[in-house]
């Protein structure tokens, strides 16, 4: 009988930010891939939800209300996580927030929040996370969200955003090149252009609709279009996969 390579039966997968957008596109995916998946950020009623949806399709979540900014909550997220489910398998740090404007008026605190979100949280997340990994036979998979703004563009007024999402890709290359011989494997996906919450007060700008009209697909990303590559990189079809950066863009890259 054939193994199926993608079939994540078995794996516990935290996500954080699961409750919506990207985070619960990518969730859904991952739990209907087999896995149970633990959903975390601060809106416990938000992830109530999600668990509820996916739950009622016959998968299996857990939410663990978590204020990933918190010191030490990484850690004591995969703590509990272990403790609750058993082991860890696997990450995918979604959860982001976003501030917008020009670079002469961008706030220094508004900088920082926005960088200890996504780069600091995600540093926290993956060290507590492959240090739980690193003690398992079978090793496991992290998978970060980047962005276009990682490696292929800058964009207005998101300066904060665009250093963090730079960021990601040396630290996730560096957290690659020493764990790769534990079986512990790390890699990034970089969403294009997605109809999201975080997306829709910039609705209309002339701007913003001048980047979208670029698309070759003709249409911008749903969360439903990062399942597969989510589901691709935490599973055993990409045992050989490690430091990389996967661009989910329609084409917009090399249009």
């Amino acid at each position: 009988m054939a193994v199926d390579q993608f079939s994540l039966e078995g794996k516990v997968v935290v996500v954080t930010g699961g409750g919506r957008g990207l985070g619960f596109g990518m969730a859904r995916a991952i739990s209907d891939a087999g896995a149970i998946v633990v959903l975390a950020n601060r809106n416990a009623e938000q992830l109530n939800a999600a668990v509820e949806t996916i739950t009622s399709g016959g998968g299996r979540a857990v939410a663990m209300p978590t204020d990933l900014a918190a010191p030490g909550s990484a850690e004591g997220l995969v703590d509990e996580v272990v403790r609750s489910q058993g082991h860890i398998d696997g990450l995918v740090h979604a959860a982001g927030n976003q501030y917008r404007s020009p670079v002469l008026e961008f706030p220094g605190e508004a900088f920082d929040d926005v960088v200890r979100l996504h780069l600091r949280t995600a540093f926290d997340l993956a060290q507590a996370t492959a240090r739980r990994l690193t003690e398992q036979e079978e090793g496991g998979s992290i998978v970060l969200i980047g962005s276009l703004t990682s490696e292929l563009a800058g964009i207005k007024n998101v300066v904060a955003y665009s250093a963090a999402k730079s960021g990601l890709l040396g630290m996730m290359r560096t957290f690659a090149v020493e764990l790769a011989a534990t079986g512990v494997r790390i890699n990034t996906i970089a969403p294009g252009f997605f109809a999201t919450e975080m997306t829709a007060d910039v609705s209309g700008d002339p701007y913003r609709e001048s980047l979208y009209a670029r698309i070759p697909a003709a249409r911008m990303g749903t969360p439903d279009d990062l399942g597969g590559p989510a589901t691709f990189l935490l599973s055993d079809a990409s045992r050989y996969v490690t430091g990389q950066c996967l661009t989910v863009d329609g084409g917009w890259g090399i249009a």
